[in-house]
């Protein structure tokens, strides 16, 4: 089955179907009204990896991505379940920490159904000591994600997509990329602030 859903991996992971809708099951988390915008924790005390999930729709998550210009931003789409995805995931932990302290924005945005928070995005976010926040898409169709964000967004995984600081895609991958490629992309922008 997971040959079926995933393919190679220059392909990418391709969904069989639609993501699966939410079917009501209450969530551990209730972020029912939430914004969609990062709260910061007590300061120095890290956020547990459930302080760090929201469940967005469409405009939360198109609020999110335009709350982040004027910084260089980084959006990454992906899911636990697709192979080349959590390849690239040691990368976008080690670019997140490298450009913390600069003008960048880091957006990591899950596919996996929110109804799977407790049993595959939280757990994978604990083992993999996970330090960003990450926004569980809810009732989003990929044509949703191509409209509100002015990408090309099939639906197939893992894609990522770097914004300048005025909002304008400068890049879109839509294949598995390593921290030189995150890298070769941003700096560029960084040096014109």
């Amino acid at each position: 089955m997971l040959l079926f859903l995933c393919g190679a991996m220059f392909l990418g992971c391709e969904p069989a179907e639609a993501p699966p809708e939410d079917d009501g099951e209450e969530q551990a988390l209730d972020l029912e009204g939430d914004t969609g915008l990062v709260e910061s924790g007590d300061g120095d005390e890290p956020m547990d990896a459930d302080e760090r999930v929201t469940l967005v729709d469409i405009d939360a998550l198109a609020r999110v991505v335009e709350d982040a210009q004027g910084t260089v931003t980084v959006v990454n789409f992906w899911a636990t379940w697709c192979p080349p995805c959590l390849n690239e995931m040691p990368y976008f932990v080690e670019f997140y920490e490298e450009y913390a302290g600069d003008d960048v924005t880091f957006i990591s945005v899950t596919a996996d159904a929110p109804r799977t928070i407790d049993t595959a995005v939280l757990p994978y976010m604990t083992g993999e000591d996970i330090p960003f926040h990450v926004y569980v898409m809810e009732g989003i169709q990929p044509p949703d994600v191509a409209e509100a964000l002015d990408i090309t967004f099939r639906g197939a995984l893992p894609v990522t997509v770097v914004f300048d600081q005025e909002g304008e895609v400068v890049i879109q991958w839509d294949e598995e990329i390593t921290l030189a490629d995150l890298e070769e992309a941003v700096e560029p922008l960084l040096e014109t602030t």
